[in-house]
């Protein structure tokens, strides 16, 4: 008996692994990207355009992302489709901007802001994991 429950035990924890190990990347919140700030600052901000556009236009934040949280978001947000070219505005609540041009978005991605006002770097993490990292342009806010 003692044999038989020490075989159920390692096939429920086998079958416990294998669902958590088939799960992937995914976080199962349903967003489609996740951008998570781990700067020194909290970041008031967060926009994304195509590179053609003049102007930021709206936040896809509608609250500021604190230090070492992350939100999750899709691309309607931002009227965006996965696999194209955007470009990333930040600003912090020191009114700092970061900006970052020509960023690869595609389904499944999470961009992570690390640095300060000095130097900063977002770096991609693509569903399939190879990264991608992108210096910041960083000034002063002037709105």
């Amino acid at each position: 008996m003692k044999r038989f429950w020490t075989v159920l035990i390692a096939i429920a924890l086998l079958a416990g692994v294998l669902a958590f190990a088939g799960c992937g990347e995914d976080s199962g919140d349903g967003f489609e990207l996740h951008f998570k700030n781990a700067m020194e600052v909290r970041i008031d901000n967060v926009y994304i355009t195509p590179p053609e556009n003049e102007y930021w236009g709206d936040p896809i934040t509608i609250a500021p992302v604190q230090k070492g949280h992350t939100i999750g978001f899709d691309f309607k947000k931002f009227d965006g489709v996965s696999g194209n070219i955007y470009d990333i505005g930040l600003i912090d609540e020191n009114a700092m901007d970061y900006d970052l041009y020509e960023v690869v978005l595609t389904t499944g991605d999470t961009m992570e802001m690390t640095g300060n006002a000095d130097a900063a770097k977002l770096t991609v993490t693509h569903a399939d994991g190879n990264k991608t990292e992108y210096e910041a342009i960083i000034y002063p806010d002037e709105s």
